[in-house]
């Protein structure tokens, strides 16, 4: 009759669940909600993009039958076409790693029941259909993550890298650790970005295949920080995207602080803005009443029959579920329920019921318990306690006669999972409640556990431990229960352990793990059982272990650990070749603290040894024009299959330069561009000579933006080269970490001759990769230069605000200071010409800036990019505006020679132009026709280029130019030749200035009804833009005109 009842751990659909109908009844309303089941069926398609989020939260203490009404939901929706992921946490597991597992299983489940019916096969195809919009890259990086995808839908393999050495995993994850002077931290951040990226567009999967999707995870007192954010941010970012999900989960209340992350979570998700339902149950004991219905129900007897024993079992139990089960099982064991015969039903006595002697304590009650089964039966829970999780292979390797006879060992366990203490999934073994595990420990003599310990990770030391990444693990980690026992381990066993803990905190590093606080705990403890004198008699290994802890340290921000251990490895290295690695990381982390000038002299050194000795001392301009002179011949007819003749780069130390220049244009981004062009320039020229290597890409990139802002009279060259470099990033291996880190310098070169629209998607696209990857800092970046630049270009200035306006939020959110500031320059010049009554709002939390306040922020951190970007949008407001002194003024007080501003130049140099030609008419002064001419000479050079970017502007400045001389007849013809170029190339907004200037040519020379007529069609367009204000104020203009003379509204 028990094992009937859902509170004894095993459960079927028939099984009755006592004591929780509030509970389950709570949920179902929920689960309903989350899938919209209660709305009429024709509105469903037209209203579940308005469907809530539930997320549901049971707490209770351990045994109070969480688990069960969870198996319950489970069951219920397996039934009902919902798609449910299924993951428990567990003490000894990553949480993401037992999270990947459960989308593996769901996956491998709908594989296997592809072929049942017509339904699966539906969901087969969504799913195939969302992955069909991801890139070769970002699935492979998916079906490493869940490899039963790689089975769903087989890709060709990925192209592999030209370069031919430290294509290891260690010289993997020294590339992906950033060198920003922001903070190490910045690193964690990075992967951790791509992994929600990643994880966030298989729940995307799941959630569109077209069926409700219930994600379950059971004991979250254990679940990790990344875990949580990977979920929650799912939950609240996928609101309102058309599908219908519920997240249940469940927690130990008495083993989570409230001021914990997990507390943290749930109440975020509680004041999240979005839709988004939050409900937290109580799961307690079980009140007498309830339990009296049981057992009465379980034994078909009246209530009143079982209402004594009843109140004795809860006494004894304190209405704990787990206990309650446990007890009446003892009970019946030992007849003390028993059925009559003679009575045709169950009798007991209370009284000597009353007599049993029971603990206080549920654990203490389950060892006593657990001590009555067979010796082998211990035997095995002994050594199941030990480990967790036990694998059939596992067991079959300590099957071999050292705990019991051999070959008896697995049936030792079947034998634990028919007694109900441990369950068996597939191969695995777990115990069907943790308490069992505790109290199964508890049968271990204190003195002993430690030799078990050993023992059990002894004997799973076999040919092949290293790369069996579950059982090195397990091995390493029952050792880690004993080394601080002095003498229980000989060096000889130090040093196997030593090596085995190398090959787990890999293995904890794989993408499969991802567990990089585990990988750090396996790499320290290998270091601490190396030898005193590890250097001399353990050289390799103890080489390989403190790179690779140095990687993890500096991914954890182990400030003083990684400078520690980075000076030991250099002081200790045999060779220049064994110290390489470690000088790429003293590098980067010389950046981190800011000591520039200490990571290049480093960098410079190491380049010397390798024999390529760049210019010492400070690179000026004129050095870096004589190196692209120098080397402008060696490019001559350039083209991609000419680069792709290139051999392959195989020279050792060519390889290794390469390596370190690339490092060195990286971080001189941000401390010296010169140097940086003058390493692009050398890093191709390597490329011609010795081959071609995954950093001659960069190299390309580099060398290009050079020759763009150092010789002018080679943009195109420039233009040629970048984009060879770029059509090497699509389908690249890389692809989106090279694409995040030269998107800017590639949009910086095209943006002089490919349409201004277009490089603004590519910039765009480096947004995308940035995000991709994990790199805030340059997916910030890139969308600083998308919402600003699109001011320049837009079609429609309300929808590009809204853009900017989402991105500020990100900025404040990620805290990139300089992003955000830079980014509100650019919202102010926007709402100048939108006007505040059209204004997309800005979150209120965030504190934004005026113009005059950044320009005084820009002056104290001596940022010249901020006062650039702040001059140059003041400018383009007052052009637009037609305030003409102000934006003069302004451009000839402040030059924009700011390195990323280059590409800005023909815009500062139109707005000023044009401003100057109309103050010279107006003021006859010669210093304004002066810099109008200036500008129309600019302009013409400039559209060589690019006719798409430059011919209306500069056709806007001749005819205004024209004006300016009396050369009427040319003026018209070009005004009306900057219309046409203003349509053609979809510069809206320039459109709409050269009909308010034609307009006004017209009216200055009397021809009102022109005049007129124009200025309307200039506010209909400034109307269309967007800039609601300055067609209103072009309108009013119109009024005044209608209303008064021509000579006093002129």
């Amino acid at each position: 009759a028990l094992e009937m009842t859902a509170l004894s751990g095993q459960i079927d659909d028939d099984a009755e669940l006592y004591g929780r109908e509030d509970e389950l009844r709570i949920l179902m309303d929920a689960v309903a909600r989350a899938s919209g089941s209660r709305l009429p069926f024709a509105t469903l398609s037209l209203t579940r993009k308005d469907l809530p989020r539930e997320a549901v939260f049971l707490s209770g203490i351990s045994g109070s039958g969480k688990s069960m009404i969870i198996k319950r939901i489970i069951s219920h929706y397996n039934d009902k076409n919902w798609s449910v992921i299924f993951c428990k946490c567990d003490r000894q597991s990553s949480s993401l790693s037992k999270l990947l597992q459960s989308l593996d299983a769901y996956f491998g489940k709908l594989f296997d029941q592809m072929e049942v019916g017509r339904s699966m096969q539906d969901i087969f195809h969504r799913i195939s259909q969302m992955f069909s919009f991801i890139d070769n890259q970002r699935f492979h990086q998916i079906c490493l993550l869940i490899p039963k995808l790689g089975e769903l839908f087989p890709t060709p393999s990925h192209a592999k890298s030209t370069c031919t050495i430290q294509d290891d995993a260690l010289m993997g994850i020294i590339n992906q650790t950033t060198s920003t002077t922001d903070s190490f931290r910045e690193n964690t951040h990075s992967g951790r970005n791509s992994l929600l990226q990643l994880v966030h567009l298989i729940f995307t999967a799941v959630c569109r295949a077209g069926q409700p999707v219930l994600i379950c995870i059971e004991d979250l007192q254990w679940v990790d920080k990344l875990t949580l954010d990977i979920v929650g941010e799912y939950i609240i970012k996928s609101v309102g995207d058309n599908s219908s999900m519920m997240l249940l989960g469940s927690f130990r209340d008495d083993e989570v602080s409230e001021d914990g992350f997990l507390i943290n979570k749930i109440e975020r998700l509680e004041s999240s803005p979005k839709n988004v339902n939050v409900t937290r149950l109580k799961v307690d004991i079980l009140p007498e009443h309830e339990i009296n219905e049981m057992i009465s129900f379980k034994l078909c007897l009246p209530m009143r029959y079982t209402r004594e024993l009843a109140k004795l079992v809860f006494c004894k139990t304190r209405g704990h579920p787990l206990f309650l089960v446990q007890f009446l099982q003892s009970l019946v064991q030992k007849d003390l329920i028993s059925f009559s015969i003679k009575s045709r039903r169950w009798k007991w006595d209370c009284d000597i019921i009353d007599m049993q002697m029971i603990s206080d304590d549920v654990a203490e009650f389950l060892t006593k318990k657990l001590g009555q089964l067979q010796k082998n039966v211990i035997t095995a829970l002994k050594i199941a306690a030990c480990i967790g999780y036990v694998n059939t292979s596992t067991i079959q390797l300590l099957d071999m006669g050292q705990f019991m006879p051999a070959n008896c060992l697995l049936q030792s366990f079947e034998s634990a999972a028919q007694e109900g203490v441990l369950e068996k999934a597939g191969p695995v073994f777990a115990f069907t409640h943790d308490m069992l595990q505790e109290s199964s420990y508890d049968l271990v003599v204190k003195d002993e556990r430690k030799s078990l310990h050993k023992k059990i990770g002894k004997n799973l030391v076999v040919p092949g431990v290293e790369e069996n990444a579950e059982l090195c693990m397990v091995a390493v980690d029952q050792v880690k229960f004993c080394m601080n026992e002095g003498g229980i381990l000989d060096p000889s066993e130090c040093s196997t352990f030593a090596r085995l803990n190398l090959a787990a905190g890999k293995h904890a590093m794989s993408i499969r793990k991802l567990n990089y606080e585990q990988a750090r705990g396996y790499l320290d403890t290998g270091i601490s059982l190396l030898d005193a004198n590890k250097w001399e008699t353990q050289y390799l290994l103890c080489l390989e272990l403190y790179e690779w802890s140095v990687v993890l340290d500096f991914i954890h921000g182990r400030v003083l650990t990684v400078s520690r251990r980075l000076v030991e490895i250099l002081n200790n290295a045999r060779s220049f070749d064994d110290a390489l690695n470690s000088r790429v990381l003293m590098a980067k982390f010389l950046v981190t603290q800011e000591k520039y000038d200490e990571a290049t002299s480093g960098v410079l050194s190491i380049l010397t040894n390798l024999g390529e000795e760049l210019p010492k001392g400070a690179i000026t301009e004129s050095l870096v024009i004589s190196e692209i002179n120098a080397f402008l011949p060696m490019l001559k007819g350039i083209t991609k299959e000419k680069v792709l003749s290139l051999p392959p780069m195989t020279e050792k130390n060519k390889l290794y330069a390469m390596k370190f220049l690339d490092l060195l244009a990286t971080f001189s981004f941000a401390s010296s561009v010169l140097l940086m062009h003058v390493v692009g320039v050398r890093m191709v020229k390597l490329t011609f000579q010795y081959g071609f290597c995954d950093e001659s890409i960069a190299g390309l990139v580099v060398a290009s933006n050079a020759i763009c802002h150092f010789s002018r009279d080679n943009i195109l060259l420039a233009t040629q080269i970048s984009r060879i470099a770029a059509s090497f990033m699509d389908g690249h291996h890389h692809e989106h970490s090279l694409k995040a880190r030269l998107t800017r310098m590639i949009t910086s070169v095209h943006f002089f001759v490919e349409p201004w629209q277009a490089v603004l998607e590519r910039v765009l696209d480096g947004h995308h990769s940035a995000m991709i990857v994990g790199d805030i800092d340059t997916a910030m970046d890139c969308a600083l230069i998308y919402g600003g630049s699109s001011l320049f270009s837009t079609d429609d200035l309300a929808s590009r605000q809204k853009t900017l306006a989402h991105f500020v939020h990100q900025m404040a959110k990620h805290k990139r200071i300089n992003a955000l500031h830079s980014s509100m320059s650019y919202y102010d010049a926007y709402s100048a010409l939108v006007g505040k009554k059209a204004m997309c709002p800005v979150d209120t939390g965030i504190q934004m800036k005026t113009n005059n306040e950044l320009l005084k922020v820009a002056e104290n951190t001596k940022n010249r990019l901020l006062g650039a970007q702040v001059i140059l949008n003041r400018i383009l407001v007052h052009c637009f505006l037609r305030e003409y002194l102000q934006c003069g003024t302004l451009a000839t007080k402040y030059e924009v020679k700011v390195e990323d501003l280059r590409s800005f130049d023909l815009f500062k140099a139109f707005y000023e132009g044009i401003a100057a030609l109309n103050l010279a008419r107006d003021t006859k002064q010669r210093k304004w026709r002066e810099i109008g001419e200036r500008s129309v000479k600019k302009m013409a050079q400039l559209v060589h280029y690019s006719v798409w970017n430059i011919e209306n502007k500069h056709m806007l400045l001749q005819a205004e130019l024209h004006y300016l001389d009396g050369r009427h007849t040319m003026a018209e013809h070009a005004y009306k030749s900057s219309i046409i170029s203003a349509r053609d190339h979809r510069f809206l907004g320039e459109e709409a200035m050269a009909l308010e200037l034609y307009g006004i040519y017209f009216l200055e020379n009397k021809k009102v009804k022109n005049g007129i007529e124009k200025l309307k069609i200039a506010s209909d367009k400034y109307k269309e833009w967007g800039a609601l204000e300055k067609s209103e104020a072009v309108k009013h203009f119109m009024e005044l005109v209608s209303k008064t003379k021509l000579g006093k509204a002129n």
